[in-house]
């Protein structure tokens, strides 16, 4: 491809992305309404002509990584956030990989354009794959319903596992946020793992901020966001592939380190404008009223700035909320107990799960 042509390519491409997340923030800006999944869908068009195979984006392109990065960030977790929406593209595995240590370590540098390391975007780009398999065996067609008595196939089971892992040694692994201002810093404790937590609502440890609050991000900041979506995406196996129920010790815990890691973050910084996907996904999971109102607290702030996906997401959220309880009042009026481990009561009587809630509208962050 000549020079002109990958200019042009990078300006059409560079278009498309931006509308797209024009039109997540603020749908219509220009007084007609075009689907934000369509524009994403022109980008996905010019980057599988310019690179036709998987790992073949280069880091060492300033603009293509760039632009790669960010069409990633709205890539995967648009597949995440609603049923309809594609699959990542190169099961998110998107970067080029020449084999050296110092290309390796790429994957762990905590990106202030996504906050969170590549790594993290490619094993959400493996969930948000698995988790559509297993809403299309579980959802009814028909009725749009999930099957309350649905459970993962021992092969599902195996490759959940896996993710997990992987999941749990990314969060372990040593990161480098932003090294043209940070230094290499630990990652979280690995005795706050989830795997190694066993209920324990504990947050990792994090080196004491080197950074002033008004500095942009700050390392205490990039830790926390990261931290925040790898524990995400630990939620979205357990609801949507393993399919434990929301009261389970194990999501709960999950839950509550999200919401220790946003405490770190300054509200109405750069930081918190990239975690509507973590504080929407411990939200949504959330059963303490207070952990529910410091989430519902951070997400009215993001809305007061204009950023109206927030606004969409909150609602679902609230909504969620309110069916829910209705449904928990209505199985404790027949005196059925809560089993932890078998939720199928509360399904029958209409607890919103994950299939449902994205199937009813869509967040995205």
């Amino acid at each position: 491809m000549s020079k002109s042509n990958t200019q042009i390519s990078n300006a059409n491409l560079a278009t498309a992305i931006m509308l797209s997340s024009l039109e997540i923030i603020s749908p219509s800006t220009f007084g007609i309404s075009i689907p934000w999944q369509q524009h994403l869908n022109v980008a996905r068009q010019i980057i599988h002509a310019r690179y036709s195979a998987p790992q073949s984006i280069s880091r060492k392109d300033s603009v293509a990584y760039f632009l790669s990065r960010w069409f990633a960030y709205l890539d995967v977790l648009g597949s995440l956030s609603g049923r309809t929406n594609d699959l990542p593209l190169f099961s998110g595995d998107y970067w080029a990989h020449d084999g050296t240590e110092e290309n390796a370590d790429e994957d762990f540098v905590i990106d202030c354009l996504l906050g969170m390391t590549p790594r993290c975007i490619y094993l959400m780009a493996q969930i948000a794959s698995l988790a559509r398999q297993c809403d299309n065996e579980r959802i009814s067609s028909t009725t749009n319903l999930a099957d309350p008595h649905w459970r993962p196939s021992p092969t599902v089971l195996v490759r959940a596992q896996s993710l997990l892992d992987e999941v749990n040694e990314a969060r372990k692994h040593l990161t480098r946020p932003c090294p043209h201002r940070h230094p290499s810093v630990e990652p979280p404790s690995a005795s706050t793992s989830p795997s190694a937590s066993k209920g324990s609502s504990s947050t990792p440890d994090v080196p004491a901020c080197s950074t002033t609050p008004s500095d942009g991000w700050g390392t205490v900041q990039l830790l926390a966001s990261n931290d925040s979506f790898h524990l995400a995406a630990s939620i979205h196996i357990y609801r949507r592939i393993l399919f434990l129920p929301r009261s389970h010790p194990t999501v709960q815990s999950l839950v509550n380190s999200v919401v220790e890691n946003l405490l770190k973050i300054r509200k109405g910084g750069a930081a918190e404008a990239c975690l509507l996907f973590p504080m929407f996904t411990a939200g949504c999971e959330a059963l303490k009223p207070e952990v529910r109102e410091l989430i519902l607290e951070r997400l009215k702030g993001m809305e007061e700035v204009g950023m109206m996906q927030v606004t969409g997401a909150r609602r679902l959220m609230e909504r969620l909320w309110e069916e829910n309880e209705a449904a928990t009042q209505a199985v404790e009026n027949e005196g059925n107990e809560y089993d932890d481990n078998d939720d199928t009561a509360f399904r029958k009587k209409g607890e919103i799960g994950w299939e449902e809630l994205l199937a009813g509208g869509e967040f995205f962050g």
